[in-house]
């Protein structure tokens, strides 16, 4: 799980939930299986079980996922496919760096 309550610059991902806090900015793609947001993301955004925008909330970008609702007050800009397809969002761990591999791409 993770709980944003300042700010990123990249993206975030959460093999479980994403929780953002109303003061929050993302200024990157996220992607969970649940998340709700209070904060302003800019980028996109890939749910593929639950997403909540709360009435603070404030997205710039595209969404898709399994099941959205938003509250009154939420802003959405952007484009939203919801259904089936969002099933099929895999979140995977990065995978580790060895000394071997970070020595190969210096």
């Amino acid at each position: 799980n993770i709980r944003i309550e300042g700010k990123v610059f990249g993206n975030a991902k959460a093999k479980a939930k994403f929780v953002m806090g109303s003061d929050a900015y993302v200024d990157g793609n996220v992607m969970a299986r649940t998340a709700e947001v209070a904060g302003k993301i800019t980028g996109n955004i890939e749910i593929s079980e639950l997403l909540i925008l709360k009435p603070s909330a404030v997205i710039n970008g595209d969404i898709l996922t399994n099941k959205l609702v938003v509250e009154p007050g939420a802003t959405f800009n952007g484009g939203c496919k919801m259904g089936h397809l969002a099933k099929d969002i895999e979140i995977k761990t990065p995978e580790p760096r060895t000394q071997e591999k970070m020595i190969k791409r210096a």
